[in-house]
């Protein structure tokens, strides 16, 4: 009899076979026995852009979104799925339909604000420079694959080692393999004379564009006050990693683009004091046994334009577009 596979044991075997796609279909379902929906709908669509799509997988993809609380976009996958394999599994695919149709609307609005901003702002940045809902996208650093969720008519690639196994530092991937490659809050944790390489690995795997979106040490911002009061408040590791790393400079992206000889674009994203202040009602919220309150503060922040939640002058990340 096999012995039981490990979410670490699968883990490390997508490090060692990353493009895989069954290996990362298995993870899929670790993670949504998990109960980890948007790690597993990340895994499985890792899985079909490295080219392995049956149907059971997309039917496993649509119970993911279900869960994760997209129920319009399983239903799309379902409907889908139908007309590519007519006949397969009715009942249960019926049986999805159904729990599609009565499930409670999608909570994008009740999402950590801080994260909502963040991913719909780079999300629909992404589908202005290509013009399009269906390109290719490679995902450096993208955690749980939530950016994803906000893109589903992607072709989408996860590299982050804690769901899929694949490290930013050693791209599997072929040259070229992506219409664009971003990396989310991810190079302030590259250690600065490993920037330049980073950013280099990752244009190579891009055919035009290159996107950050990321927070950088701005003049007169107090960031790096903000982030050791709540280091000292909430012991964040996301905190202590920005502090022993150091924020990059801007000056960083502008010298980038002239040694390689690159146009570029950099524009304020969101609002440091309100992002400060969302991790401290997080924080206090749990610590006060009143979570069920978050969604309702949430769905506050996320009904403002996001024009008018981005402040030039305190941003709490810079969006950065290198195309060439």
């Amino acid at each position: 009899m096999p012995t039981p596979q490990t979410m670490q044991d699968v883990l490390d075997r997508a490090a060692a076979a990353p493009l895989d796609p069954a290996t990362h279909a298995r993870l899929g379902d670790l993670w949504l026995d998990r109960k980890q929906p948007v790690r597993a709908a990340a895994c499985y669509r890792t899985a079909a852009a490295l080219g392995e799509v049956p149907p059971e997988m997309v039917m496993m993809l649509a119970l993911a979104e279900l869960e994760a609380g997209r129920p319009a976009l399983a239903a799309d996958r379902l409907r889908t799925l139908k007309e590519q394999a007519p006949g397969f599994m009715d009942a249960q695919v019926s049986e999805l339909e159904n729990r599609c149709r009565t499930a409670a609307a999608p909570p994008v609005e009740d999402t950590d604000h801080n994260r909502h901003f963040r991913m719909s702002t780079l999300a629909a940045f992404l589908r202005r420079i290509t013009g399009s809902e269906t390109f290719e996208l490679l995902d450096v650093g993208g955690g749980d694959g939530l950016l994803g969720m906000y893109l589903p008519g992607t072709s989408y690639l996860l590299a982050e080692p804690a769901t899929n196994g694949i490290r930013g530092e050693d791209l599997p991937f072929a040259e070229r393999c992506a219409d664009v490659v971003c990396a989310c809050h991810v190079l302030e944790h590259v250690p600065a004379p490993d920037r330049f390489g980073f950013l280099d690995s990752l244009r190579a795997r891009a055919r035009g564009h290159l996107v950050l979106l990321n927070p950088f040490a701005v003049p007169g911002s107090r960031a790096e006050t903000g982030m050791r009061l709540v280091l000292d408040v909430t012991g964040a590791e996301w905190a202590r990693e920005h502090l022993e790393c150091g924020l990059p400079e801007v000056a960083v992206v502008e010298e980038y683009a002239r040694a390689r000889g690159l146009e570029y674009a950099i524009a304020p994203n969101g609002d440091l004091p309100v992002a400060f202040l969302c991790s401290l009602v997080n924080h206090y919220a749990r610590r006060a046994g009143r979570a069920e309150d978050l969604p309702r503060i949430n769905r506050y922040l996320n009904a403002v334009e996001p024009d008018l939640m981005t402040n030039p002058r305190q941003p709490t990340a810079m969006l950065v577009h290198f195309s060439w």
